[in-house]
């Protein structure tokens, strides 16, 4: 049995392109990435002077056997990175609102402190238990050293920045890869448009349209009951995924505000109209219907004289978000394997 028809919101393969594209581009407005390299190179670049001026060296002999003491480590870096992934979240947090978004730096920032705080606590327990306390250690502990120092808790913390903005470029510069800044952090999506199968939309639309026509049995003829070869009927066949779509996401508009909100965890109505290309009369009416459906949370507040309304996606929202695009990508898998035999 072939599919129906391609729903009426609208052919899925481009519905869930465009929902990927619309998250993407908001994981691109949210970044402030040059801001936080700024301010970690810069710190960086002040703490190498700060350690070589209080680094305590004292040789014994003829200068074969050294010790020294890089109190400058302790002295100036813990209060350092606090305060630059403080500067950093606050840069984060007040570029998103002025371009009508929620930021996801927070967990970047509190990754940074927690790492921060490790790293002073390892330091001061060895400053008071080593130097009583000679050892020699495996190389593990050499490299879980380097981890734990201020330059290792800036990769590890510029890593879970990297996957927060889903940001390839960023994530091939902390690891030290080639090929950084070559358009890598336009990731390649699962699943294409249908313009990349080479299937023009609308003649995807036909085909299926006609599939569905062959298979309709002639009016007053009933179908006949289908049975196993060992006379068992056969098990009733799963629920065609088209039943599952919920009309008030499966809308084109509706389901790109919902995306968009996903993605921003908070939006301003300026942003969306934005980027949906819609009137304020419009949006505000696709608004009204995810509003009463409990999909979404409307909050209207001003900045100054200026007033501004900020749309917050609700759990209710992320669960039918979630699921819409589920129904979708078993839509798509089902029109795909039903057209195989056709197609070759």
């Amino acid at each position: 049995m072939t599919t129906d028809s391609v729903p009426a919101g609208g052919d899925p393969r481009r519905l869930l392109s465009e929902a990927r594209g619309l998250a993407r581009r908001v994981r691109v407005d949210q970044r402030v990435t040059w801001f936080a390299l700024l301010v970690l190179a810069a710190v960086t670049f002040v703490g190498i002077w700060f350690d070589w001026y209080f680094l305590v060296l004292h040789c014994v002999g003829d200068g074969t056997v050294c010790q020294f003491s890089r109190q400058g480590v302790l002295y100036y870096w813990p209060p350092a990175l606090l305060l630059a992934y403080a500067a950093i979240a606050v840069c984060y947090v007040r570029v998103a609102r002025v371009r009508g978004l929620g930021a996801r730096v927070l967990p970047y920032a509190l990754t940074g402190v927690a790492l921060t705080v490790l790293f002073t606590a390892a330091w001061v327990a060895a400053r008071l238990y080593f130097p009583s306390h000679p050892h020699q250690f495996p190389y593990w502990v050499l490299v879980l050293d380097r981890l734990i120092a201020p330059w290792g808790t800036i990769g590890v913390a510029l890593l879970v920045l990297a996957r927060l903005e889903r940001n390839v470029g960023l994530l091939v510069f902390t690891l030290g890869l080639p090929g950084g800044g070559t358009g890598a952090d336009r990731p390649r999506l699962a699943l294409a448009g249908p313009e990349q199968h080479g299937v023009p939309a609308a003649a995807d639309h036909q085909r299926h349209r006609a599939a569905a026509g062959r298979d309709r049995l002639p009016a007053g003829r009933p179908a006949a009951p289908v049975t196993a070869e060992n006379g068992a009927p056969e098990p009733p066949e799963p629920a065609h995924p088209v039943t599952g779509l919920d009309e008030v996401v499966h809308q084109r508009v509706r389901l790109g505000i919902l995306t968009i909100a996903h993605e921003a965890r908070r939006v301003e109505f300026g942003y969306l109209r934005t980027q949906l290309d819609l009137t304020a009369g419009n949006l505000s009416k696709h608004l009204s219907v995810l509003d009463a459906a409990g999909l979404i949370e409307v909050e209207k507040g001003y900045e100054g004289r200026r007033g501004r309304t900020w749309i917050t996606l609700t759990a209710a929202g992320s669960t039918a978000l979630t699921d819409e695009i589920e129904r979708l990508k078993l839509l798509i898998a089902r029109v795909e394997t039903t057209d195989a035999p056709e197609d070759r």
